[in-house]
């Protein structure tokens, strides 16, 4: 059986410790956050009459037991939500798209 290879969908912060143990062999995860911010770009444009760009523009984390570290947040050792392998890096974009600060904005989300 070892010719079968494992993997899930949505880096769930809670399979990340099936990869760490072997039980699985990959995650790709999504950042959640991104397709939020890229899901309410949509709408706002939709309801402000603009062209709605219905590709989507976020990351996604092939997430290994050779790179499990780098998906946790380094203040805290854990996964979660919040921090997702691609940190907060389309958060200056948006925030320059839209005009508002988006700051802190992950703060308190697990």
């Amino acid at each position: 059986m070892d010719d079968v290879v494992v993997g899930s969908f949505n880096g769930n912060p809670n399979m990340l410790e099936y990869i760490a143990d072997g039980r699985m062999d990959f995650d790709l995860g999504e950042s959640t956050a991104w397709v939020a911010c890229h899901g309410l770009d949509c709408m706002a444009r939709y309801f402000a009459g603009q062209e709605v760009y219905n590709d989507s523009g976020f990351a996604m984390y092939f997430i290994t037991a050779d790179n499990i570290d780098d998906y946790l947040d380094p203040e805290t050792g854990e996964a979660s939500y919040s921090y997702d392998g691609v940190q907060d890096i389309y958060l200056n974009g948006y925030s320059e798209l839209w005009g508002i600060d988006l700051t802190n904005v992950l703060d308190g989300i697990e």
